[in-house]
């Protein structure tokens, strides 16, 4: 449910560096727990994602998505 997200942290830069970077906001228990994450559709933003957050379900923001189409 959308509503009951929140955004945890903001990266700068386009490379998964710069999203692990801003992961260590999270401890490891808590990166296992994040059940969906948002992102737009850059391969290293999704790959960094399914390394740190193994649990969590990739969701593509519906601005890229709707701009890809």
């Amino acid at each position: 449910c959308p509503s009951a997200g929140k955004v945890l942290f903001n990266a700068m830069g386009r490379d998964s560096k710069a999203l692990q970077t801003a992961m260590t906001v999270l401890s490891p228990g808590q990166k296992l727990a994040v059940e969906k994450f948002a992102v737009d559709m850059h391969e290293p933003f999704i790959l960094a994602i399914k390394t740190e957050c193994p649990n969590s379900e990739v969701v593509i923001d519906r601005f890229h998505l709707a701009q890809k189409i």
